[in-house]
């Protein structure tokens, strides 16, 4: 949800998604229905599915299932479903990018949901024409993925891995 003085965290929860982030607007936001509601006073949210580049199922059945648990939540629509997860809400400061150092093959060793430590290996950026590993993409701080660019070949300064930074 953008943060637009009209943020209802209690609300975001009925979704019962994992996480729930709260984001400062860009430029570009202020051309989208969702910040236009939300400026005009009416709740608006943003739900993405963990994958956007090809059909995944799996995701695609979380999104419409965390809708439909919404609208029952809300009292929309008379629907049984399971409550989902105790949704974690989130600011975007606590969350960081990795992003590739150079363009190539990327390949990655660590899947959405890992807890992964500072300096652990995420990633390597291969050479497409001899192999040779160009970069090795590591962890900036403790944390948990929550996202992972879901395609081989990569331009630099791509975002391969946004991490939810752990307190310690």
């Amino acid at each position: 949800m953008m943060r637009t003085g009209f943020i209802d965290s209690r609300l975001m929860k009925r979704f019962g998604l994992p996480y729930a982030i709260i984001r400062t607007p860009r430029p570009y936001d202020t051309t989208t229905l969702n910040y236009n509601w939300q400026v005009w006073e009416t709740k608006a949210f943003s739900l993405y599915a963990e994958s956007t580049d090809h059909i995944d199922e799996v995701s695609a059945d979380m999104a419409v299932n965390a809708i439909l648990r919404f609208l029952s939540e809300s009292g929309m629509i008379q629907y049984t479903i399971h409550k989902g997860y105790q949704t974690e809400i989130l600011r975007e400061e606590q969350i960081v990018q990795s992003k590739a150092p150079c363009g190539g093959i990327f390949r990655s060793a660590v899947t959405v949901g890992a807890e992964v430590t500072a300096g652990q290996k995420l990633g390597e950026m291969i050479d497409p024409m001899d192999a040779e590993i160009l970069a090795e993409i590591t962890a900036p701080q403790d944390g948990v993925v929550y996202y992972q660019l879901d395609r081989p070949l990569i331009i630099e300064g791509a975002v391969l891995y946004k991490t939810i930074l752990r307190k310690r």
